[in-house]
């Protein structure tokens, strides 16, 4: 089938996100061979903890994740940076911008304390402050990711394992902008060599995973 693109806010159909996951990572992700589904952790270094009242749950991350190699990081000639819990507050807040139009934001809305405000907020202005804060997403440090649920559900972190809510660096989405569908950078064990949407997608090994 013919891929739409590689970037996570779009990953609503089966291929696309397929090939978006040999690049993307998230927080969690499902054990690859055991029924039926289990999770297991991926970017996080272990499962969440969850507060007694079930709609708080607290991630510690792995730390020395790198992003791979990409131009987008020009402070540093290119070289990929370190993955932090500010990464994955942009990358979630992201699904949330209004102008982006995910088709995955209903994995987060009407779920986040102060998430759809947010949203709202960045509607009526026309433009996105990212720098300002939601209470239901928080990074509590350079390595813990807490967010709170408006009510308890059992299929939230299930949500957390789709490749909407990958975790991708700011300065790639801001250089490349919609283009970002053509220039995926992440986290994961291949980096995009060639690419050819009607045709073909050519995958090299990360050196840096």
């Amino acid at each position: 089938s013919k891929i739409k693109g590689l970037d996570p806010a779009y990953a609503n159909d089966l291929y696309s996100g397929t090939e978006m996951s040999r690049v993307y990572e998230g927080l969690l992700q499902y054990h690859y061979l055991k029924r039926p589904y289990v999770l297991v952790p991926n970017l996080a270094e272990t499962m969440p903890t969850v507060s007694a009242d079930g709609r708080t749950y607290t991630f510690k991350l792995k730390k020395g994740v790198l992003f791979q190699d990409d131009p987008c990081f020009k402070e540093s000639g290119g070289k990929g940076r370190e993955m932090t819990a500010e990464d994955v507050i942009y990358s979630w807040k992201r699904l949330a911008d209004p102008k982006i139009v995910s088709t995955g934001w209903w994995i987060f809305d009407g779920k986040v304390v102060g998430l759809n405000e947010w949203h709202d907020a960045a509607a009526a202005s026309g433009t996105a402050d990212y720098a300002k804060p939601v209470e239901g997403l928080k990074a509590v440090d350079r390595y813990t990711v807490q967010i709170t649920l408006i009510k308890r559900s059992a299929q939230f972190l299930y949500n957390l394992a789709q490749q909407f809510a990958s975790v991708l660096p700011r300065e790639a989405a801001e250089m490349y902008g919609k283009e970002l569908i053509n220039h995926p950078v992440g986290t994961g064990p291949f980096k995009l060599a060639e690419y050819n949407p009607n045709s073909k997608l050519v995958w090299v090994k990360n050196p840096t995973y």
